[in-house]
């Protein structure tokens, strides 16, 4: 039966006064003013039924959460589902989940999609169960599964920092009813169902309107206009943002002259709450989060969330921020130290490697990036990279690599054409499809660019090299000469 807007607000009111009161409580003096660094992890419980699990930069396996807070994430993003297939998604799910990362320390997004499955530029739409519903009873219907799921939350002491009604709503949602193009009125009246219904429960609540493609202020003018033109209510400006390692840099200008507009023509905070790239450019993608991050500091916008970082082998999915192995890319060391990394991971046929006395080759699996170094078997072949540091000093080197032999195949450092530290022994790993760690050394680097060169001292040549890692402050890949 439909129940009219009047009597929700007062069933709303009376229901909640005490939630209300903890919500304002809990809030107090809360971090909403620190810009977010985050992540959805919506698939991590169906990952973690199926198998899934995760280690850390050494290889140790490691709870999810704890990674990604040692990697800088502090806010965690999860989607709701009204009807899913399995549960996953669910309310149920989503509790079970948001409670995890509360009590792991984490700042909580809850993201309502209001369909049984993805919801997206390219579809919105209704759950199962609304589809024959009016358009007065899909206002009632988005009220009710927004005042319920909050009301759960609560009743488990989680009162999110944002709440999005709605997930990528370029034209709506609930087509055809809540079509943007066809009648913004009634998606404004949609929204501002979700709007109250957060509020009634969580005052304290952001509530993020969310559309894709950041880059595009047309369509957020358009979409903005049209919502506050029909009375649509908002804290908050959301936006995706999935860039190709060729146009980053185009495309994170464009995000930040349109956060800028956002901010001036609506007076709202704006959001970056889905980022992703390509999983197998991981030092490109560093350098696209790092730049993103500090331009969204300086427009003002409140933080930049990770879609699914922790995916891998997974769905299709191919823009996660994880290794086969089980070890976070180098990507997600962007959210460290407010968005600048401390060092600097270089893969093969990625800028910074310079080439190899042999082929790089992709024929062994268990390579992070798009291969490894395999130098021809003689002393003397090597492997060559070049960094640049912004002041001189003594930095760290790391090389991950693969040994298939018996025997060490080691290799010495040079800077620019000088034998520099220790030799570094690559030893046996058992197999050419086993990866590790070299043991660290030290050696001193110029301000500026400087050339690097991993050089065989046996007959054997090198271990197989997947990686060059460069940990000191100011560490960046560069073109080789």
């Amino acid at each position: 039966m439909f129940v009219s807007w009047k009597s929700i607000q007062s069933h709303a009111r009376g229901a909640v006064l005490s939630l209300i009161a903890l919500s304002l409580l809990c809030f107090s003096g809360a971090a909403s003013a620190q810009f977010a660094k985050g992540a959805d992890v919506s698939w991590i419980t169906q990952m973690e039924a199926s198998g899934y699990r995760w280690s850390n930069d050494n290889g140790t396996q490691q709870d999810l959460l704890q990674i990604l807070k040692d990697h800088g994430i502090d806010s965690i993003r999860l989607r709701v589902w009204v009807n899913p297939s399995g549960g996953w998604s669910g309310r149920n799910d989503v509790i079970a989940k948001a409670v995890r990362a509360r009590n792991a320390g984490f700042r909580i997004m809850i993201d309502f999609h209001y369909s049984d499955s993805w919801a997206d530029p390219g579809k919105q739409t209704k759950p199962a169960a609304w589809r024959t519903h009016t358009f007065e009873q899909l206002m009632s219907d988005v009220y009710w599964h927004t005042y319920d799921t909050m009301n759960a939350l609560a009743a488990n002491n989680v009162f999110p920092e944002w709440v999005q009604v709605g997930n990528e709503t370029n034209n709506g949602m609930l087509w055809e009813d809540g079509r943007a193009s066809v009648n913004m009125r009634n998606f404004a009246w949609l929204v501002n169902s979700g709007y109250d219904a957060v509020k009634a429960i969580s005052p304290s609540s952001k509530v993020i309107v969310h559309i894709s493609n950041a880059y595009d202020n047309a369509l957020f003018r358009w979409m903005f206009d049209g919502l506050r033109s029909n009375g649509g209510k908002w804290d908050i400006i959301g936006m995706s943002l999935y860039p190709e390692p060729s146009n980053w840099q185009t495309l994170n200008n464009q995000a930040l002259t349109n956060m800028r507009d956002m901010r001036s023509r609506y007076g709202k905070d704006v959001m970056i709450v889905e980022v992703g790239m390509t999983v197998d450019q991981a030092t490109t993608s560093r350098s696209f989060l790092a730049d993103l991050i500090s331009k969204t500091r300086s427009a003002g916008g409140q933080g930049v969330f990770y879609w699914e970082p922790q995916a891998y082998n997974w769905m299709g999915y191919t823009k996660g921020a994880w290794n086969t192995n089980g070890r976070p890319t180098v990507a997600l060391d962007a959210f460290l130290e407010g968005g600048q990394a401390s060092g600097m991971t270089i893969q093969e046929n990625s800028t910074g490697f310079c080439g190899v006395d042999g082929t790089v080759d992709s024929n062994n699996s268990g390579y992070t990036g798009t291969g490894f170094a395999n130098t021809d078997n003689a002393n003397g072949t090597s492997v060559r990279w070049r960094v640049n540091v912004a002041t001189s000093g003594a930095y760290t080197f790391q090389w991950r690599f693969a040994n298939g032999t018996t025997g060490d195949r080691p290799g010495s450092l040079r800077v620019n054409g000088a034998t520099s530290g220790p030799t570094v022994a690559l030893n046996p790993t058992g197999a050419w499809t086993t990866w590790t760690n070299s043991g660290s050394v030290t050696a001193t680097l110029n301000a500026g660019a400087n050339n690097l060169s991993l050089v065989a001292t046996n007959t054997g040549g090198l271990a197989n090299v997947d990686s060059l890692t460069v940990t000191g402050n100011g560490v960046s890949a560069t073109a080789c000469n």
